[in-house]
Order: structure tokens, then C-alpha cells, then sequence
């Protein structure tokens, strides 16, 4: 079963995760992505799917974060719900990753 949706338009990956990035799920997610990594310089989280986000999903956020910034691009964060926003808030995520809000 898949964790996330991946689609990758050029240097562009948009990734839409499937319910928990938790601590189970984000090394799954996390070798889902690695595949579609290469020459990627702008990484897109849908998070329409996504109800919760742990300490482990963040830093995987984190990791993309520092390897777009390696590359001159960015992590945009999208369509996350109020809880997942409230986490994002409370431990700062807010200034590493891109978030658009809806």
C-alpha cells in the first residue's frame, strides 16, 4: 500500500501523503521518496490527506528543508488542517518549511 501520492513535473515533486506522518509511516514515506529525489529543487507537501504530523514527520520535513536549501529551492507546505497547523506552529515549523495557507 502506498503512503503518499508522488508526481514529479520537471525539477518540481509534489508529494500528497496519506493519513499519519508519524513515527511508523515517515520511514515509509521517506523510501518512497527517495527515488524521485534526484534534480528536484522544489518539493510540494499536499497535506490534504495528512491528520496528523509527529516528531519524526518533521524531521523529515526538516531533512527535505536542508537538502532543497543545498540545492537553492524550497519545501512548500499545503493544505494542512488545524491540527496539523497547530503543530507546525507550537514547534516552529513555520519558519523552515514554506507553508501556503489555504
Amino acid at each position: 500500500m502506498a503512503i503518499a501520492v508522488i508526481e514529479k513535473q520537471g525539477t518540481v515533486l509534489t508529494v500528497r501523503p496519506q493519513g499519519r506522518v508519524d513515527t511508523v509511516r515517515t520511514p515509509l514515506l521517506d523510501r518512497e521518496l527517495q527515488p524521485y529525489l534526484d534534480g528536484v529543487q522544489q518539493i510540494v507537501m499536499d497535506f490534504s490527506d495528512v491528520e496528523y504530523i509527529s516528531s519524526s514527520g518533521l524531521r523529515l520535513l526538516l531533512w527535505l528543508e536542508q537538502t532543497m536549501e543545498e540545492r537553492e529551492g524550497e519545501v512548500q507546505l499545503i493544505h494542512a488542517n488545524a491540527a496539523v497547523m497547530k503543530i507546525i506552529k507550537l514547534t516552529n515549523f513555520i519558519n523552515v518549511v514554506h507553508v501556503i495557507a489555504d
